[in-house]
């Protein structure tokens, strides 16, 4: 499963907004409702509080985020980089 998350967040990442849960389970079949839902979950770990939104810099969130994502070993780098890229784009 770890490199399967790490490839699906990739995969994620990749596709266009509204094409991304199709585009996971295009690649990735089976196991692809399962790793939808671990993204989700990664996402909501790292949304931002409602103080850290009045309080921090969009780096500031960043920053945070990808320590946050980091500590999952599972992981990749890539994978760590690409969803905070998601994540990050969409709080802007």
């Amino acid at each position: 499963m770890t490199s399967a998350l790490s490839n699906a967040i990739t995969i994620y990442a990749r596709a266009s907004v509204a094409r991304r849960p199709e585009a996971v389970r295009a690649e990735l079949g089976t196991q692809a409702d399962e790793l939808l839902a671990k993204i989700n979950q990664l996402r909501a770990e790292i949304e931002p509080t409602e103080q850290e939104w009045k309080s921090d810099s969009l780096s500031q969130m960043t920053e945070r985020a990808t320590e946050r994502l980091r500590a999952h070993p599972e992981l990749t780098e890539e994978a760590v980089r690409a969803l905070v890229g998601v994540c990050s784009y969409a709080w802007r």
